[in-house]
C-alpha cells in the first residue's frame, strides 16, 4: 500500500549527515497534507521527493501535530 513520508535534514552539509525527522503520514491524515501541498490525491504526487517551501511544511507539521524545525529542511514522498 503506497504510503506519504516526510523527512528532515540539515539544508546544509552537516558532520553526522543523518536523517533528523521522519514520520510517516497516517492515512486518515494523508488528504490534508496533500491538500496543504496542493495535490488532489495521491496519484498527483511526483516522483522522487520533493522539498516542502516553509509555508508548506509549517502546514504539514501542524497537521501531524510535530513541532516544526525551521533548521531543517523538509521533503515529502510516496513510497510503495
Amino acid at each position: 500500500m503506497p504510503f506519504l513520508l516526510i523527512r528532515g535534514f540539515y539544508p546544509e552539509r552537516n558532520p553526522d549527515n543523518l536523517l533528523h525527522y521522519q514520520r510517516v503520514v497516517p492515512q486518515e491524515l494523508e488528504i490534508k497534507v496533500l491538500n496543504a501541498m496542493g495535490w488532489g490525491s495521491l496519484s498527483d504526487v511526483p516522483p522522487g521527493e520533493t522539498d516542502l517551501t516553509e509555508g508548506q511544511a509549517v502546514a504539514v507539521m501542524e497537521i501531524l501535530g510535530d513541532e516544526m524545525r525551521a533548521d531543517l529542511m523538509q521533503s515529502i514522498g510516496l513510497f510503495r
